[in-house]
């Protein structure tokens, strides 16, 4: 059953008021024209509850911009959707083509700060997001009463006398629903162990984001990570004004899971026209353990990055010296779950606040 304009409706309810059911949503595959987004294959969802994003399936099937009843959930950077030949892997260069968006996928062997492991050179955040999918596969159908929405694909991050790691990404929603849900498996399909990090960078922006806005998170610790990160550390959950020459901080923090294993953290901006806005990630804490949060406020860079991964965010070469890194073994898998729901609201407010506070952990 789908709620659709107020009015709970059934399958039959629903298509007998429509001619295609492309007049209440779905998905359509579109090609991204001028500038350096020429080319770029993309997927445009719609559930017609308000919710609308594009799937990058150019870049790693991550999803750029992302709308609820014409408000944008992510901040977006100047950068804007680039064509992934711009991409370059050298030091901090990914920053030129980091478009922001609802989340971009850092790794698969490398996410955080440059740094040299193993004698390799390793860019900010890794290759994976700047890979373009195969096998890519949008699918509409009916499932009883529902209408499910689905993109899949398979994204590769592999060279010669290196390592072989395969994701395959399923992501979906159906019509009526304001969840995305993204399903991951990564797999290392070389014949040797392979260094793997993953990080899904998340990218809460205005109108979400505000002086006013919180977010709500079962912190067992907050780790900052630099000087800059101390300043107010124990403040972490409130925000600013965007703010001129404002330093990102960023934390680590160990997160208590819930009785099924997940983590819910929910960022509300609690005033915006008159209701709460915001919405509410949750994650599998059995493959993604850790949770860093990118707290850059400053003027244009104004985002909160709410970031589930397996890592921290110095870089490859210190996991490996912290002893957290992880390593696959040859044909061994690691999935992953992702959910990110609008909160529009008291009632969802409540309800995401609840789940997401130790308490209700």
């Amino acid at each position: 059953m789908a709620r659709i304009f107020g009015h709970i409706l059934s399958r039959t309810d629903l298509l007998r008021q429509v001619g295609d059911i492309s007049q209440i949503g779905g998905v359509r595959e579109v090609r991204l024209q001028g500038g350096k987004e020429d080319g770029v294959r993309a997927l445009e969802f719609r559930t017609g509850t308000g919710l609308e994003f594009d799937v990058l399936a150019d870049r790693a099937m991550d999803i750029s911009r992302c709308t609820y009843k014409g408000a944008s959930l992510a901040w977006r950077s100047g950068a804007g959707d680039q064509h992934p030949s711009f991409y370059s892997a050298r030091g901090a260069e990914w920053l030129w083509t980091f478009q922001g968006g609802l989340f971009a996928t850092c790794g698969l062997a490398q996410a955080g700060a440059p740094n040299t492991d193993a004698g390799e050179d390793l860019g900010v955040h890794g290759r994976i997001g700047a890979t373009a999918a195969t096998e890519l596969c949008a699918r509409e159908w009916w499932d009883g009463e529902d209408y499910i929405l689905q993109a899949s694909g398979k994204i590769r991050e592999g060279r010669l006398f290196g390592y072989n790691l395969l994701l395959e990404r399923t992501i979906s929603t159906r019509i009526g629903s304001s969840t995305i849900r993204v399903n991951d498996k990564v797999t290392n399909e070389g014949f040797e162990p392979a260094p793997h990090m993953i990080l899904y960078h998340v990218n809460a922006g205005f109108p979400v984001l505000s002086p006013e806005s919180r977010v709500y998170a079962p912190s067992l610790e907050c780790l900052p990570r630099d000087n800059d990160a101390e300043v107010e550390a124990d403040r972490w959950m409130e925000m600013l004004p965007p703010t001129a020459g404002f330093a990102e901080r960023v934390y680590a923090h160990k997160m208590q899971p819930d009785e099924d294993g997940f983590v819910s953290v929910t960022m509300v901006n609690p005033d915006f026209q008159g209701r709460p806005f915001g919405m509410r990630l949750r994650y599998s804490h059995t493959t993604l353990p850790w949770f860093n949060q990118w707290k850059m406020l400053g003027q244009g860079a104004y985002v909160c990055g709410l970031e589930p991964a397996n890592c921290q965010t110095l870089g490859r070469s210190a996991e490996r010296r912290a002893g957290r890194l992880v390593e696959l073994e040859p044909w061994e898998e690691r999935e992953y779950e992702l959910e990110i729901s609008v909160i529009d609201g008291d009632e969802e407010f409540r309800s995401a606040r609840e789940a997401a506070s130790l308490e209700g952990a």
